[in-house]
């Protein structure tokens, strides 16, 4: 996480200097940082824990590997939506459908606007939890608008092929990660307005630029990224990555050990970097 703050952060700290190219990518990197850094401290809390002999829930499972936005939220952070899922849309819900308005109203009629009710509202609160700031606010109805949609065409979003389902899911996903990275709305408004505003030299042109500049800082996170993503593909076939290290010869796990503390000690961020849900 702390190896991709480096464009991020710069990036976004001077957003008004940057278009286009430079824009999305600090976008998507961000959206991958923001999961490397709160699933891999929500995992130094469970490996602390389980060496003292307690076994926590998992908070995360592989959330882009999702193929839909109301996918995304029962694998993000599991145990903060599953307690908005039953202490406040479920209640909501049913309040909702118990109004006198909607007596006699049909059943799909009733459901539907007890789903969105809740459903907007409900997200809302889940963004505010976040902080008291507009962008969280509009953060939680993004998405609230966004599973309320997805229900909608339901039928036609599941017939995508997989992979497709996937792509768009983590795209908007990451869209929404701009309110959340933005320091105001105005900042965030700028963003979406100039993700594909290139400079007067083209598209290509501010592409090659970002990587001849930061050719080395790319290159420092290709081997963590390939490690992430690895790891992130074990966690979809539901054996888990501690399980599947288990299963394997001694010999075997102990390269493992020994490539991954490499890995970190070559390429890692020792900074006194904080951690960004430590923000909440």
């Amino acid at each position: 996480a702390d190896g991709l703050a480096f464009f991020v952060d710069r990036v976004y700290g001077n957003i008004h200097s940057y278009s286009g190219p430079a824009l999305i990518i600090a976008t998507v990197l961000y959206s991958i940082q923001i999961y490397c850094d709160f699933s891999g401290y929500t995992d130094i809390a469970i490996g602390s824990a389980r060496v003292m002999g307690f076994k926590l829930m998992d908070n995360f499972s592989a959330p882009y590997l999702a193929k839909s936005i109301a996918e995304f939220w029962r694998r993000w952070h599991i145990s903060l939506s599953g307690w908005f899922q039953d202490y406040v849309f479920n209640p909501l819900y049913f309040a909702v459908s118990k109004w006198n308005c909607l007596a006699g109203r049909g059943a799909r009629l009733k459901h539907w606007l007890s789903f969105i009710l809740a459903m907007l509202v409900g997200e809302t609160l889940l963004g505010l939890w976040h902080g008291a700031s507009w962008n969280f606010v509009f953060f939680g109805l993004y998405h609230g608008i966004a599973i309320i949609l997805y229900y909608l065409i339901k039928k036609w979003w599941d017939k995508l092929p997989s992979a497709v389902a996937i792509f768009l899911t983590f795209l908007i996903a990451t869209g929404s990660w701009v309110l959340f990275k933005s320091q105001s709305l105005a900042d965030a408004g700028y963003v979406y307005s100039h993700l594909f505003i290139a400079s007067q030299f083209g598209y290509w042109h501010d592409i090659m630029g970002i990587f001849l500049n930061y050719e080395y800082e790319f290159v420092v996170i290709i081997l963590p990224a390939i490690i992430v993503a690895l790891t992130h593909n074990q966690e979809k076939n539901r054996a888990g990555t501690v399980e599947f290290i288990n299963s394997k010869p001694r010999s075997l796990r102990w390269v493992v050990y020994y490539c991954l503390i490499m890995s970190i000690l070559m390429f890692g961020s020792f900074g006194s970097k904080q951690f960004i849900y430590f923000n909440f």
